[in-house]
């Protein structure tokens, strides 16, 4: 699986025609990527950086994705909670 660009709006995980867009916000995030996983969600499968970030929003496209899928992410950068 490979992620295209994508758009940064709308935020979140969209499902359309051309398979499911990512959109987050995270302006001080040095990469993000997305962790797809199982269908329980016990098992990460894959992992793939977002390709893109507009004003601080990461975005990409997963042309395979469908409704349903198992996903999160893995932001990287500083770190000050």
């Amino acid at each position: 699986m490979t992620l295209l660009i994508g758009w940064p709006s709308p935020l979140g995980a969209t499902p359309g025609p051309d398979g499911i867009n990512f959109a987050l916000v995270a302006p001080h995030a040095t990469a993000v990527e997305l962790c797809l996983f199982d269908s329980t969600g016990q098992s990460e499968q894959q992992r793939m950086p977002l390709p893109a970030c507009t004003d601080g929003v990461w975005h990409g496209r997963l042309p395979s994705g469908r409704p349903g899928l198992v996903y999160g992410y893995r932001v990287h950068g500083p770190w000050a909670p």
